[in-house]
């Protein structure tokens, strides 16, 4: 069962939003692992844990996921846990975990920080929902989910004493352009088969299953989203104070990321699984590249070892969940 429900709540790509978070305390704190990160770096491992939980009930309960080929070994498909016994997993999940949020912000007092770190986490939850209840139905599903991940940082750097508004505004648009791609272009392209709304189908991309066209404006708005990372992250290093090393860092990743960008959306042979592969290294550069540029601000030490814990994590439990290293099964 512990199995089952690591799958349902895709413990795997934690990092994705529990680093954000971590790394947005630690920001704010110039590096030091204070209490008030520690329970950050918690609300975040919270938020993507019953996030994405809710979201794997809602889809099954949709019948997008039930009816996906391609997602008959998960939990709800295969019977491993029970319709009710996910309802009320998410419901008491979701409850704890507002009740946890609720304990974090009364430990922290108020102040113009916490009250505005507050509000961000309530535009999160705002934003998370309306992805979970009606991201199946828009094909712009990408906008709330990605200002929802984006607030997990800010909140962590606002709560922990953040008060750059600089350093804010130009690490928040770096996670919203790399959400935005994650589920408009990533998740799009994975599951462009499913019968739902799909932004790349809408702009033109064909899929028979086997084969993949991309037309000319495809590509136009998925290379545009990868130059805006880019700069984006160039003038994030410099807010943040990295130095020669932090930058010839970042564009390393930032270009093994386009030569992976551009074999996953790249049309010819649809192989999902060689995909999702590619996929999963896309991300994982994304979030390379998101703490280089903190570099400057927490230590080469702390953002070697943030990395490091980052990919042993999503190693170690897409092994536990999936049987597999790098693509998980989802």
């Amino acid at each position: 069962m512990i199995k089952e429900c690591l799958q349902l709540t895709r413990a795997h790509t934690t990092p994705l939003e529990a680093a954000p978070a971590l790394i947005g305390g630690l920001i704010a704190t110039g590096g030091d692992i204070t209490s008030s990160v520690i329970l950050f770096a918690v609300v975040g491992i919270l938020y993507h844990n019953v996030g994405y939980a809710m979201n794997s009930w809602l889809d099954w309960k949709g019948g997008y996921d039930k009816n996906d080929p391609n997602k008959q070994h998960h939990p709800l498909n295969n019977g491993s846990i029970k319709p009710l016994q996910a309802k009320w997993f998410v419901r008491g999940s979701f409850v704890l975990s507002l009740l946890f949020v609720l304990f974090v912000y009364i430990d922290g007092g108020v102040s113009s920080n916490t009250l505005l770190s507050l509000a961000i986490v309530c535009v999160g939850v705002l934003g998370g929902l309306a992805y979970n209840i009606w991201g199946k139905e828009t094909n712009l599903k990408s906008v709330p989910i990605s200002i929802a991940h984006t607030t997990v940082f800010a909140a962590a750097y606002t709560y922990c004493g953040g008060s750059n508004t600089v350093v804010l505004s130009i690490l928040s648009l770096y996670v919203f352009v790399w959400v935005l791609y994650q589920i408009g272009v990533s998740g799009e392209m994975k599951d462009i088969m499913q019968d739902e709304s799909n932004l790349l189908i809408d702009i033109g991309v064909e899929s028979d299953g086997e084969s993949i066209f991309m037309p000319h404006r495809a590509n136009f708005i998925v290379y545009s989203l990868d130059l805006v990372m880019f700069i984006v992250g160039v003038v994030a290093i410099d807010s943040t104070g990295g130095g020669p090393v932090s930058f010839v860092t970042f564009v390393v990743f930032m270009a093994l990321r386009e030569l992976m960008s551009s074999q996953l959306t790249s049309g010819g042979e649809y192989d999902r699984e060689s995909r999702m592969r590619t996929m999963s290294i896309v991300e994982a550069l994304s979030l390379m590249g998101f703490i280089t540029i903190a570099s400057g601000r927490i230590g080469a030490v702390m953002s070697v070892s943030v990395a490091f814990v980052s990919v042993i994590w999503v190693v170690a439990f897409n092994k536990i969940e999936w049987g597999t290293l790098v693509a998980p099964k989802v």
